[in-house]
């Protein structure tokens, strides 16, 4: 019974499922479609979250199955972090999904990130199906911040939105990638002195396909195995990341 009348189980989870379903649904005609549907069907009646489901299945013609689970029968929430950087036209986010409760162990859902430039801004919706993705946005403006769900359509938290100093760090950090585009071979210098550093190679989604850890100042990596394509060369040192885009033909 207490379960029944639990004022934040009950009625503010059920509001806000039904909030975070419309951002979900993207499409209002479909989510008001529903909603009608579902208060026709169950006029005078008791209705559950699944007879809900049902009806949203039936209209939208989605499998909102996984959602249930998470958010209906699931616990807590995902807490953000964030790390993004830029290149020219390019805006990398790197989205760390960290669920709030051990009962839900991910989280799948789309987000919005606010892309702030100097005069205005542009919002970019994603999918993350992963606790841990890289999306790649293409951009004509200098973007100067970030912003996670910014119209607040999602419960969430945002633990942490870190900027990547640009790749032009790289040559300021006396790092040198070379050659670029490359081959079967990749060689990376350090001009400074030696120190403990993380060298990864990862696909635009953020697969990473080589993790190096070294104190040496001079690396070869072997990428003959990797198919041709855009990637990133990461280098993590003194709690500090470096990201330069790479091409492999």
């Amino acid at each position: 019974v207490s379960r029944i009348f639990s004022n934040a189980l009950s009625y503010k989870k059920g509001a806000a499922i039904v909030h975070m379903i419309r951002f979900e649904l993207d499409n209002d005609s479909l989510f008001f479609s529903t909603l009608r549907e579902f208060q026709q069907e169950f006029a005078d009646s008791v209705a559950t979250g699944d007879d809900f489901r049902s009806v949203l299945e039936d209209i939208s013609g989605d499998d909102f199955s996984w959602y249930f689970d998470q958010w209906y029968y699931g616990s807590g929430f995902p807490k953000f972090g964030i790390e993004w950087s830029r290149d020219g036209d390019t805006v990398c986010i790197r989205s760390t999904i960290t669920p709030s409760s051990t009962g839900t162990p991910s989280f799948k859902t789309s987000i919005e990130f606010k892309l702030n430039y100097q005069g205005g801004d542009t919002t970019i919706r994603v999918f993350q199906d992963q606790n841990i993705q890289t999306f790649n946005i293409y951009v004509s403006y200098d973007i100067t911040s970030l912003e996670v769900d910014p119209d607040n359509w999602i419960l969430n938290q945002v633990s942490s939105i870190s900027y990547i100093p640009e790749y032009k760090e790289f040559e300021k950090r006396n790092i040198r990638v070379f050659p670029n585009p490359f081959s079967t071979t990749l060689n990376v210098i350090f001009l400074d002195s030696s120190r403990h550093r993380e060298i990864s190679l990862l696909d635009i989604s953020g697969k990473e396909f080589i993790k190096i850890v070294t104190e040496q100042n001079e690396l070869t990596i072997d990428s003959s195995h990797l198919p041709p394509g855009l990637y990133f060369l990461r280098i993590r040192e003194d709690d500090k990341s470096y990201v330069k885009k790479v091409v492999k033909f």
